[in-house]
């Protein structure tokens, strides 16, 4: 009896710190999320992406970086 009594206790606290960690581990989830959500665009005031910059100008930059590229391709093969 005291065999199975030790073993609930012993399960008991074992969830008490499963829960803790849990509990812990989603606190640190959303302030890493509210701290991406805080992150300025580098060219206007928007909440930027882990990038740096707001969707609108995040797109607008990769479209840029292709079309040099794509000037740069024609170019070397004229």
């Amino acid at each position: 009896m005291t065999i199975a009594a030790n073993l609930a206790t012993l399960a008991a606290d074992l969830n008490g710190w499963t829960n803790a960690i849990d509990k812990a581990r989603r606190a640190y989830a959303q302030h890493l999320n509210e701290l991406e959500a805080h992150t300025i665009c580098r060219d206007c005031d928007r909440p930027a992406t882990s990038q740096g910059r707001c969707d609108p100008h995040r797109r607008r930059y990769w479209s840029e970086c292709s079309q040099r590229a794509r000037d740069k391709k024609k170019e070397t093969t004229a």
